[in-house]
């Protein structure tokens, strides 16, 4: 399986940038357009787009990004996409840190962030009275250099 990668920006490739952030909000929440001020990462097999990363709620003072993620399989998730998804936080925005939230029943995403060194804090009720807790993880520079995926 081949992928490639790109990354959009509304100042170079609006319409790019754009039509990977509705593919991945179309993907967490069903609809397109949920995503305000954010760059994106695209992930692409044979030409076609099959995952979308979001870098939003970008806060340089702090120097932390927010990070969602759609795809149409688990597949592209390999070590080169998870290096360049992380670099882009890290290197190209500057970040100390990269934040996600996920629902606490998706233990998939719970792995992965686990696996690259990020602590998690589950929130009761933060998603609303009825739905899964909420999970807070995050991933500081430090823990992503001296985790396994680093290695080479």
């Amino acid at each position: 399986m081949t992928l490639q990668t790109a990354l959009f920006s509304n100042s170079v490739e609006p319409e790019a940038n754009a039509a990977v952030a509705d593919f991945a909000s179309s993907r967490i929440w069903g609809e397109p357009g949920r995503f305000d001020r954010y760059c994106t990462l695209g992930v692409f097999q044979n030409e076609g787009l099959i995952a979308g990363v979001v870098y939003h709620n970008y806060d340089p003072q702090a120097g932390v990004v927010e990070m969602s993620a759609g795809a149409v399989s688990k597949r592209w998730l390999a070590r080169p996409v998870l290096r360049e998804m992380y670099s882009i936080a890290f290197d190209q925005l500057g970040c100390q840190a990269v934040i996600a939230r996920h629902a606490e029943d998706r233990c998939d995403l719970r792995r992965m962030w686990k696996a690259v060194g990020a602590v998690e804090y589950v929130i009761p009720r933060l998603r609303g009275r009825n739905a899964p807790a909420e999970v807070v993880s995050i991933l500081t520079e430090e823990a992503w250099k001296a985790s396994p995926y680093m290695r080479h």
